[in-house]
């Protein structure tokens, strides 16, 4: 029971940056794997608590031209949804928490700092993947002419071993069938696409 216990306090781990400043060490992960940090001050018997601007940091480091990447209005909804604030640098926060609030409020922080970044990440993947899918089906336009549409079936529908149904862009449909997935270099996309692949694949009967 003890090695359960102590198993169990790492779950959060706080560290000490001074008498009244602490990191918040949380299993509230972002899309890479990194765990939400959120520091915590103490002000005059009440606390602020802000997630260091991490969100927009963890996107950063997976979108490719972040600096072209508007995220205003997703900041202001995320904040307004946990009804925390965010400021212009993307920094999400809590004010004047009482010691009551304090594990409410960190983990309100904590979960919209995920949020926020996890949804820059999905827009950018899929406004990427649509480039790409839109430049797939020009090619292939461009390859089959007048016989596109009877060589090339969109959204194909396969089923795959666990019986779960996958939509296939692009089948060309020749004696064998070939399935095109249009996919961008982003980590999280390809893990994605090679679990639906590895399913259709454990199908015998495609």
């Amino acid at each position: 029971m003890n090695a359960v216990l102590e198993k169990l306090k790492n779950i959060v781990q706080v560290e000490y940056l001074s008498d009244n400043r602490y990191n918040v060490h949380l299993p509230i992960l972002y899309y890479g794997g990194d765990w939400t940090v959120i520091e915590v001050s103490v002000y005059n018997k009440t606390f602020q608590i802000n997630d260091k601007g991490f969100a927009i940091l963890n996107a950063q480091s997976i979108i490719p031209n972040f600096n072209n990447v508007n995220y205003t209005r997703t900041l202001r909804s995320i904040a307004k949804e946990y009804g925390i604030e965010a400021s212009k640098k993307g920094i999400l926060s809590l004010k004047d928490i009482s010691i009551d609030q304090l594990y409410s409020a960190i983990s309100f922080v904590a979960n919209a700092s995920q949020k926020l970044s996890n949804s820059l990440i999905e827009t950018s993947i899929v406004q990427d993947t649509k480039r790409i899918h839109d430049l797939v089906a020009h090619k292939l336009k461009n390859l089959f002419k007048e016989k596109y549409k009877q060589k090339v079936l969109i959204d194909y529908e396969v089923l795959g071993n666990s019986s779960k149904k996958y939509n296939i862009p692009f089948c060309i449909d020749n004696d064998v069938k070939r399935f095109i997935e249009p996919l961008n270099n982003n980590a999280i996309s390809i893990a994605s696409l090679h679990t639906k692949f590895f399913d259709i694949r454990k199908n015998k009967f495609i």
